[in-house]
C-alpha cells in the first residue's frame, strides 16, 4: 500500500515535471533540489532573467544618447576648469558664492557621466532603473543650488522664504521617486519641471529666463514620453545650465 501511494505521488510528480517541460517558454522561475538516501543529489535552478542575459548578446540601449551625454560633461568640466582658472565670483573673495558655484558644477559633471553611463548599459539591465534614480536626485540638488545661488547673489528679502519652498518641492519629488510607480515618476517630473522657476523670483533677467524654461523641459519631457527614458537624453538641461553659467558670468 505504502508503495502504491509511493508510486502515485512520483507519478503525479513526473506529469507536473512533464507539463512544466512542455511550457518551458513559459516558465519564470523553477528551483529543484533532490538527495538520495546515499547521498547523491539533484539540483536544478532557472531563471528567465538570468537566462535570457546569458543568450543575449550585450548591446547599448543608445550610443548616441551616451556621446551626447559624455560631451555634456566634457562641457561642464570646462565650465568649471574656467571657474577655478580665473577664480572669478561676483563678490571679491566671496567664498559662500564661489563654493555654490563650483558644487554646482561638480554635480552637473557627476550628473551627465551617470546619465551616459545609464544608456551605455543594456536595454534589459537591471542596474538602468537604480542609475536613472540616482541622476535625478542629483539633478534635484543642482536646480536647488541654483535657486539657492541665484538669491544669494540678488540678496532678496524673501531669500528664506524661496530657500524653504525649494526644499519642500525637492522633497516631494523625492518622495514620488522612492514610490516606484508610472504614476509617482511623472508626478515627480512634474513637480521637478517646477522647481526652476523659484530662480525668477530673484531675478528675471533675460538668460536666468531662458535657462529656467529648459531645465523645466528637461523633467517634464519625460511625462510626455511616458517611460521611454532612454530615447532621449539631457541636451535641454545642458543647454539651461549653460544659459544659467553664462548668466552668472556676465554679472561679473
Amino acid at each position: 500500500m505504502e508503495n502504491k501511494e509511493l508510486n502515485d505521488l512520483f507519478d503525479n510528480f513526473k506529469n507536473q515535471v512533464e507539463e512544466i517541460a512542455k511550457h518551458s517558454d513559459k516558465v519564470k522561475k523553477l528551483d529543484f533540489t533532490c538527495t538520495l538516501l546515499n547521498g547523491t543529489g539533484f539540483i536544478f535552478n532557472y531563471d528567465i532573467n538570468k537566462f535570457n542575459k546569458k543568450t543575449i548578446n550585450y548591446k547599448p540601449a543608445t550610443v548616441f544618447n551616451a556621446v551626447v551625454d559624455i560631451i555634456s560633461a566634457a562641457i561642464s568640466i570646462i565650465f568649471l576648469i574656467m571657474f577655478l582658472t580665473d577664480q572669478v565670483s561676483l563678490i571679491e573673495k566671496n567664498t559662500v558664492i564661489n563654493l555654490f558655484i563650483t558644487t554646482l558644477l561638480s554635480f552637473s559633471i557627476v550628473f551627465f557621466v551617470l546619465r551616459s553611463v545609464y544608456h551605455l548599459f543594456h536595454a534589459s539591465s537591471n542596474v538602468r532603473n537604480p542609475l536613472f534614480r540616482v541622476s535625478e536626485g542629483i539633478k534635484l540638488l543642482i536646480l536647488l543650488n541654483i535657486n539657492t545661488l541665484v538669491s544669494i547673489i540678488y540678496k532678496i528679502n524673501n531669500i528664506t522664504l524661496v530657500i524653504f519652498l525649494s526644499f519642500i518641492v525637492c522633497s516631494l519629488a523625492l518622495l514620488c521617486m522612492g514610490i516606484g510607480t508610472k504614476v509617482s515618476f511623472k508626478i515627480e517630473m512634474f513637480i521637478t519641471s517646477l522647481l526652476p522657476f523659484f530662480m525668477l523670483v530673484s531675478s528675471t533677467q533675460l538668460a536666468f529666463i531662458s535657462s529656467c524654461i529648459l531645465l523645466s523641459i528637461s523633467s517634464f519631457i519625460y511625462i510626455i514620453m511616458d517611460g521611454k527614458e532612454a530615447k532621449t537624453n539631457s541636451i535641454f538641461f545642458l543647454l539651461g545650465l549653460s544659459l544659467f553659467v553664462l548668466g552668472i558670468y556676465s554679472l561679473l
